[in-house]
């Protein structure tokens, strides 16, 4: 394997979650891991730039933004009297798997 094949794929298999990942630094960061082989999930602020972005970026692993109603659906159940025998474990509602999480703050006014 070549250096240069070796870093067209070194995150190949792997997924990132990107906050701010729509525009600047996030978005650029998110280009870059998907050349080099990363599923994506891309949270920002601004819904229709996170959208353009996902489906722009075609290693996106699910194609689209988490619903805020798929992560209530996932407290409601743990609050329920259905999870009462859940104990110690984490429950991923990640749409996938998360390899990796970028965090990218920006402030404006």
């Amino acid at each position: 394997m070549t250096a240069n094949s070796y870093a067209m794929n070194r995150f190949t298999g792997r997924a990132a979650l990107i906050s701010g990942g729509a525009s600047g630094i996030g978005r650029a960061t998110a280009e870059h891991l998907a050349a080099e082989g990363a599923h994506l999930f891309i949270a920002d602020l601004n819904k229709e730039m996170a959208d353009q972005a996902v489906t722009q970026i075609d290693s996106c692993l699910m194609q689209r933004r988490a619903g805020p109603e798929e992560v209530a659906i996932a407290i409601a159940f743990l609050l329920s009297d259905d999870a009462s025998y859940i104990t110690g474990t984490t429950l991923h509602v990640d749409g996938g798997c998360v390899g990796m999480n970028l965090g990218n703050l920006g402030v404006w006014e």
